[in-house]
């Protein structure tokens, strides 16, 4: 049976009540809680500006380039929709970042431009 989502406190553990019904006094259900601990890391970003400029980016719903301003502020790249633009449209993390190239996907490109997404 779906029952819908109660509000809660505090971490529970994600067990269904129905698999752990007769096998612990109500007691004991109750005591035994899971706590999850998130991973945090932080991550200092630069106030210094490594690069900045107009690239194209190949749009993935129209298949057209567009042109895009971008800042390198490390370790993330900033994309905005124009120089004066103050909200950022994008966030690459370039510490997690991959780049990859294929002779293949350029051709079907079939485009001259050296620095593209």
């Amino acid at each position: 049976m779906c029952r819908p989502p109660t509000p809660r406190s505090r971490a529970v553990s994600p067990i269904p009540e129905s698999e752990t019904e007769g096998k612990k006094s109500p007691q004991e259900s109750k005591s035994r809680t899971r706590t999850f601990v998130p991973d945090i890391q932080e991550i200092r970003v630069s106030p210094i500006v490594s690069k900045k400029g107009y690239l194209h980016f190949l749009e993935p719903h129209s298949n057209g380039w567009v042109k895009r301003y971008v800042v390198v502020r490390r370790p993330y790249v900033y994309i905005y929709n124009t120089e004066r633009d103050t909200v950022e449209r994008a966030i690459l993390n370039l510490s997690s970042a991959q780049v990859e190239y294929s002779e293949d996907q350029q051709e079907m490109l079939k485009t001259e431009l050296e620095f593209t997404f």
